[in-house]
Parts: C-alpha cells; structure tokens; sequence
C-alpha cells in the first residue's frame, strides 16, 4: 500500500500556530475528543495550536477505549521526545515545540492541509475495518507486529529532540505569546461587534453572547495579560463584568452597551494597540527578529 495522505484540521493554508479566530481553538479540541474518545485530561489545547495535541501516557499505549479509527493521525505516534511535555516544559511552550517539530519532518503540510497516515508507513488502511480491529486488539495488550513497528522518528531532526529547533521554539514562543494576545484581541472585538448589531435590545442574549466572549478572553488570556499602572487589570474588569451580568437585566440595553460592553471592548482595544508589534514581528524579514525557514513555516 502506497504512503497516504489526510486531511483533517487545520485546513489547507492555514498553519500550525496561531490559529484563526478565538473560537476556533475551544471547538476543536470538543471535536477531537469526540473524534478520539479519549480521555479529556490527555488531550492538550493550546490556544497557539491549531489542533489539539494529545500527549501519550507514560508507558507507551494509549487507554483501549480510543477510537481504533483515529490511529491514521501521527499525533498519536509522536516520537517519546515529543510525546507530551518535558519536565518542566510549559503547555503552550510545548504546543509549539510539537508544532514546528511535525512542519519541518513534513508529517503535517500546511499547503495542502494534510496529514501524514502513520498506519500507511507499515502497510495498513486505517479505514478498514479489520485493522480498525487489531488497533483494538493491540490497544487491549494483544501483540501485532506491524503496530508494533509504527515508528515515525526518523521523519524527525535528531528523533524529535533536537536541541536546534527547541531553541527556536523558545524563542518563538517570547513572541507568539503576546501576538496571540493581539490577535485574539482582536477577533473579540469583532465579535463583540457582530453581536450587537443584531441584537436589537435582546438582554437575555446579550448576556449569553456576552459571557461567551468573555469566557473566551479569560482563556486566551487569563491573567497572564499584564496590567497598566493605576488601571484595572484586564482579568480583573472581566471577572467583574460576568459577576455584574446578574443585574443587567434590571437595567436598559442602552445602559448595558454604555457601561460594561464598553469597558469590555475598550479593554480588548488596549490590548491589541499593546501586543500589535509583536503580530508585525511575526510577520518581519528584518534581523530583528531572527526567526528560521522552520519557524517562518508554522
């Protein structure tokens, strides 16, 4: 059998890191879970990866009850040294280490938005449903040789733990982190805006939509966003605003616009005016910020 190729997300032409729109981190890992149907605490997202990445148990073998049909996905066959974070290792920083790791050994190809098929490399179709059955089989504890000799790190700079890229990645990281925070300032803004333009003085939706959003901010963001000098921090004035949510509808839609919408956005605005830079070094072919080919591609 010929080495295939899949497509699943992201899509073609959109890379690995910073992915495209706040909500789009938070709906995919819900579709991954229910693709995979593995446990929910190995399963790792990122809001700087546009795929969730599970991170293999120690020990090797992933829980028996995992889809037999999602072992096509390389995730699952990541080298040990990429398999789940070092000691130590930040999520995020992680997230983005796996991510330039799998654009440079081809294994994901951002052009085509597609997917090595880990099963292909040793001869098996991961759509039928006889092998679906040995991945069961094996996940179980039963031996089957050709499983068994799925082995992906040669694709990879020095097995998966080269040194060369981990620095990259750290250094990746000081930038994407706060471009991230831009970018997704962002993209709430436009939602915000998007849902008070129809809304038309619909507070109960208003509050829905609005706690979405700020749901939203607090986990791309949290606490993490630093604060301005004699100024509410922003984590603490979106606390505040889902805690006021239980007397706006004691109050008019124009007052609700006036006073927390506003302050909300107004907060998302500082935000992007802040970290912008950081988005226009990503971007940058000058020497001041040195970022490689392997880098530039995710």
């Amino acid at each position: 059998m010929e080495i295939r190729r899949r497509t699943y997300f992201p899509t073609a032409g959109e890379a690995l890191l910073l992915p495209s729109g706040a909500i789009t981190s938070p709906e995919r890992y819900a579709l991954f879970a229910q693709h995979s149907q593995m446990p929910r605490d190995l399963i790792k997202g990122s809001p700087l990866a546009a795929t969730p990445i599970p991170a293999r148990p120690e020990g090797g073998r992933w829980p028996a009850e995992t889809n037999p049909a999602m072992f096509w996905h390389p995730l699952l066959w990541l080298p040990e040294s990429l398999a789940r974070p070092a000691v130590g290792e930040e999520l995020d920083l992680w997230a983005v280490r796996v991510s330039m790791e799998i654009t440079a050994a081809t294994v994901f190809d951002a052009a085509t938005g597609t997917w090595l098929d880990a099963l292909s490399t040793v001869g098996l179709d991961s759509d039928d449903p006889a092998v679906q059955a040995r991945v069961t089989a094996w996940l179980e504890g039963a031996s089957d040789p050709d499983l068994d000799r799925v082995d992906l790190s040669d694709l990879f700079l020095d097995g998966g733990g080269s040194d060369e890229i981990a620095e990259q990645a750290a250094e990746l990281y000081e930038i994407l982190l706060p471009a991230l925070w831009a970018v997704r300032a962002n993209d709430l803004i436009a939602m915000v805006n998007e849902h008070t333009s129809y809304i038309e003085e619909d507070i109960p939706t208003l509050i829905a939509d609005i706690r979405t959003v700020v749901w939203l901010a607090q986990g791309v963001m949290g606490d993490d966003i630093p604060g301005v000098e004699g100024e509410e921090p922003p984590a603490q004035l979106w606390a505040r605003v889902l805690e006021d949510m239980q007397y706006w509808p004691q109050r008019t839609y124009q007052e609700i616009l006036d006073g927390p919408v506003t302050s909300l956005v107004q907060s998302f605005y500082a935000i992007r005016q802040d970290y912008w830079v950081f988005v226009q070094a990503l971007n940058s072919d000058t020497d001041e910020v040195e970022i490689d080919e392997v880098a530039e591609a995710v």
